[in-house]
């Protein structure tokens, strides 16, 4: 996660908003759009913080299955800067 911090900023807003959703094209392992949750918690700590994706993958796959399967789910990240996504 350290080069995703590197490569965005969050400053506080003048209104702090009780919730944030981050809207990303393609949730893979997570990675990006926990590093934006983090920099926002920074500045809106009181902030409920959500992701919302339209498409969420494990990587490459030869084969979709299912266009539609929406899902709820958690990202966790570590010290490291990985990340583990469930679902």
């Amino acid at each position: 996660m350290p080069v995703h911090l590197d490569s965005i900023e969050a400053e506080r807003p003048f209104f702090v908003p009780d919730k944030v959703t981050i809207v990303d094209d393609v949730l893979t392992m997570g990675r990006t759009s926990f590093a934006c949750a983090e920099l926002l918690r920074a500045v809106c700590p009181d902030a409920e913080i959500r992701i919302f994706a339209m498409i969420r993958t494990q990587g490459l796959q030869d084969d979709i299955e299912k266009i539609v399967d929406p899902a709820t789910g958690i990202i966790v990240g570590y010290p490291s800067g990985k990340t583990h996504r469930d679902p």
